[in-house]
C-alpha cells in the first residue's frame, strides 16, 4: 500500500519506503517523551532539504498508527513547506489503508534556547466518521498569492485567480494584498477567520460584527447571539498555495487563527485543525490551447476532534 501511494505522488517522493526503513526513521530521528496526558509525542525537526519525503511521511503515519502524536518543528519557508507536504503525503498513504487521516494545528513558538522562532505542526489523527476533504478544489477557496519576487507579474494580478463561483454560492476569496502582491500572515488570518466563523459559527460571527458596528457608532457593543437564520457557508473553507513562500505564509496565518479562536471574545467558537492535501489542477493554456497541470498544496479546515491538539503553548504569537 505504501509503495503504491508512493508512486502516485512522484513529484514529492524519493526512493520507495519499506516498513523496516520507516521504523528505523521513526526511532533514530525523533525524540520521544510522554505528555501530561496519555499521548506519546514524537518530535521531529524538518530541514529545508528532505532527501526522502516517502520516509518522512511514512514515519508520521507510523506514529499515528502507534497512537502517538507527532510534532514537526521547522524554521524557514522551505522547511515549513516540507513539513506540510510530508503530512499531506502521509494522508495519501493513509488512503490506501482506509485510515481516518491526519490533521495538524500550527503554532509559532521559540526554540528551546529562546533564540529562534519556529513553526510547529502538532499532527494528530482525525476522528473516525468525521468530514473528509473534497476531491475537487477548483472553486470556493482562499487563494494565497505568490510573492512577486518569485512569480513576477503574476503576484500583481492575484485577485483574478480562481474567482469562479463555487457550488455553495461563494466566490473564491483572495486575501488582501499589499503593493507587491503578497498577503501578510495577519491580513490572511483575518480572511480565514471570517470564513471559518461563517462556516462553523455563523451566529457568533454575525453577533461580533453587529457589536463592532455598534461600538464604532459610539454605543456599547455587546455580543448577542442571533437566531439560526443567519446565512452560513455551506462547505468548509480551504486555502490554495503554490510554492514554499506562499505555503509558509498560509501556515503562519493559520497559527494566528488557531490562537485567536482560544481568545475570550471568541468563546464558544469551534476549534480548527488543518488537513493538508496534494492537488493537481488541470486547465487549458489560453495561448497554446494545450492542457496544463498546476500542482498545489491545499490546506483544508475542519473541526478539531482532539482537545489536546488545540491547546496553545506559551504566549500568543506576535503578528507581522
Amino acid at each position: 500500500g505504501l509503495l503504491a501511494c508512493h508512486k502516485m505522488v512522484p513529484w514529492l517522493a524519493g526512493s520507495p519506503p519499506t516498513a523496516s526503513r520507516l521504523t528505523f526513521a521513526v526511532v533514530t530521528r525523533c525524540r520521544r517523551y510522554v505528555s501530561a496526558g496519555s499521548f506519546q509525542i514524537q518530535r521531529m525537526k524538518v530541514k529545508a532539504e528532505v532527501a526522502n519525503f516517502g520516509r518522512l511521511a511514512g514515519g508520521i503515519l507510523a506514529n499515528a498508527r502507534a497512537g502517538s502524536r507527532t510534532e514537526l518543528d521547522a524554521v524557514g519557508n522551505d522547511a515549513v513547506s516540507n513539513a506540510v507536504k510530508a503530512v499531506a503525503l502521509a494522508n495519501t498513504f493513509g488512503l490506501q489503508e482506509a485510515s481516518c487521516g491526519l490533521a495538524f494545528v500550527p503554532e509559532l513558538i521559540a526554540d528551546d534556547a529562546g533564540s529562534r522562532k519556529l513553526v510547529r505542526l502538532v499532527v494528530s489523527p482525525k476522528s473516525l466518521g468525521g468530514a473528509t476533504p473534497p476531491k475537487d478544489f477548483s472553486s470556493g477557496g482562499i487563494y494565497v498569492p505568490i510573492g512577486s519576487s518569485v512569480a513576477g507579474a503574476r503576484g500583481h494580478n492575484s485577485r483574478a485567480v480562481l474567482s469562479r463561483k463555487s457550488g455553495d454560492g461563494d466566490l473564491a476569496d483572495v486575501a488582501a494584498v499589499d503593493v507587491q502582491g503578497t498577503a501578510s500572515p495577519t491580513e490572511l488570518a483575518k480572511t480565514v477567520l471570517g470564513q471559518w466563523l461563517r462556516f462553523a459559527n455563523p451566529e457568533l460571527r454575525a453577533a461580533i460584527r453587529a457589536a463592532a458596528a455598534e461600538s464604532a457608532g459610539g454605543k456599547e457593543g455587546d455580543v448577542i447571539m442571533q437566531s439560526s437564520t443567519v446565512p452560513r457557508r455551506e462547505h468548509a473553507p480551504f486555502l490554495l498555495t503554490m510554492g514554499p513562500e506562499a505555503l509558509s505564509r498560509a501556515v503562519k496565518a493559520l497559527a494566528f487563527v488557531c490562537s485567536d479562536l482560544q481568545s475570550d471574545h471568541l468563546s464558544g467558537a469551534a476549534a480548527v485543525s488543518i488537513v493538508p492535501c496534494l492537488w493537481t489542477r488541470h486547465s487549458k493554456d489560453q495561448r497554446t490551447n494545450l492542457q496544463k497541470q498546476t500542482r498545489m498544496t491545499i490546506l483544508w479546515l475542519t473541526r478539531a476532534s482532539d482537545p489536546a491538539a488545540t491547546e496553545t503553548q506559551g504566549t500568543p504569537p506576535r503578528r507581522r
